[in-house]
């Protein structure tokens, strides 16, 4: 396989069909928004941009709370100054794209477009669920009273692009053969725990208590405990983003991120994709030393003093420290030491370093859950984006590092958090 430079490329099949009388070029790519706008620039005799990959947003969505990237279209020039519209649509078909160009002369004149927003009409609303050993953040999915339902209708109507759809009969019937075989392939088995790994945002919460064997205080066959090292599932789905970051030095992921304990016994596929089900990838940053630090920090901060959820929890591979809640802010976790990949010694968190490369899921990379630091280093452009899928990551760890073999929770060494003291 030759990896040959995008530019060079793309322009001297632009030349070829040019010598061929086709003087209208629309480029499909699958290289991301951002390098769709730089190769817009370096290129001549392109009229437009129709691009993937970094699964970017673009449009006006904010009334419904989503973040774009940018417009759609969005405008640029190429190497002659003259105009590029550039497009993409979402991800999973959640968006269905609609340009216009006009076309004179050769060159693009005018562009103009819609991204419509496919959404159905099943409305449910996120509530406290009433469980009384539930935890404060919990919810549950609950129907929608029919004035609320009359306002999401209002405020979808207000959207422009925002379409409601109804599901096509026949396509839903092609599309329930592929269903109910993604049903039989998430039974396949791919590895097999061998001992429960019990889900804990926090060393010793009761989240898994109860459930496969897990207690608050359970202690693995390695010597790990819950209530002082925590999550024993979270620490195992950590080392494997670092285990298929190749070049980070550290992985971070927060709790609440990973989503159920699993009972000692096989591991299938579906188990994989329930335990970490959201569209995040694996996101590289790179970040200083005294960044590292101030995220731990923050990450803490968030449900401590800002009354965010214990989800923001951080769990670390390559990486351990000590926390206690009952400090000031700015000093509940210390002795922040690093792992070297190389030579496995543990060494002190180098503040002044600046290039450690920290893989992390993309939903706390940009910032969110408290983790501030994660979003300065984002907004600045240290930041490389994968796109591998975080629940695939986890499946390739379990497939290729650990052979399809057995799953046992790391030594009490190898966890993140190495002791803790409540609030």
């Amino acid at each position: 396989t030759q990896f040959l430079d995008e530019v060079e490329t793309a322009q001297r099949y632009v030349d070829e069909l040019a010598a061929m009388d086709i003087h209208n070029i629309v480029l499909v790519t699958h290289q991301g928004y951002q390098n769709d706008i730089a190769l817009a620039s370096q290129v001549t005799g392109v009229d437009a941009i129709v691009g993937g990959d970094s699964h970017s947003l673009l449009g006006d969505f904010d009334d419904l709370g989503f973040d774009t990237e940018g417009d759609y279209p969005t405008l640029a020039t190429n190497a002659d100054g003259e105009r590029v519209c550039i497009v993409q649509a979402w991800q999973y078909s959640h968006v269905v794209g609609q340009m216009e160009l006009t076309l004179r002369d050769g060159k693009t004149s005018s562009c103009r477009g819609t991204p419509h927003l496919i959404i159905n009409d099943d409305f449910v609303k996120q509530v406290d669920d009433p469980d009384p050993e539930a935890e404060p953040d919990d919810t549950i999915d609950a129907e929608l009273t029919e004035e609320e339902r009359a306002e999401v209708l209002e405020l979808l109507d207000s959207v422009p692009g925002a379409e409601l759809v109804e599901p096509d009969a026949a396509a839903a019937a092609v599309l329930q053969e592929f269903a109910d075989e993604v049903d039989v392939l998430s039974e396949q088995e791919v590895a097999t725990a061998g001992e429960a790994l019990c889900l804990n945002r926090l060393p010793g919460d009761d989240r898994s208590s109860g459930t496969v064997g897990c207690a608050p205080d359970t202690e693995a066959t390695s010597g790990a405990e819950a209530d002082v090292n925590g999550g024993f599932i979270q620490q195992i789905v950590t080392d494997a983003f670092l285990a298929r970051a190749f070049r980070a030095d550290l992985a971070i992921q927060n709790a609440g991120g990973v989503r159920i304990p699993i009972p000692a016994g096989p591991i299938t596929i579906g188990d994989v994709y329930t335990l970490l089900p959201f569209s995040n990838t694996l996101v590289e940053l790179t970040l200083t030393g005294q960044e590292i630090d101030d995220v731990l920090e923050q990450a803490i901060e968030n449900f401590l003093d800002d009354g965010g959820s214990t989800g923001s929890y951080p769990y670390g591979s390559g990486i351990r420290y000590d926390v206690d809640l009952s400090a000031a802010p700015g000093a509940r976790v210390t002795n922040v030491e690093v792992k070297d990949r190389d030579t496995g010694v543990w060494d002190d968190l180098d503040l002044t370093k600046t290039d450690y490369v920290v893989v992390t899921n993309s939903f706390i990379a940009s910032g969110r859950d408290g983790y501030d630091a994660f979003g300065v280093a984002f907004d600045d452009g240290r930041v490389v984006d994968t796109f591998i899928d975080y629940a695939q990551g986890f499946f390739d760890y379990l497939e290729e590092d650990l052979a399809g073999g057995t799953v046992f929770v790391p030594a009490p060494s190898e966890f993140s958090t190495q002791s803790f003291t409540g609030p």
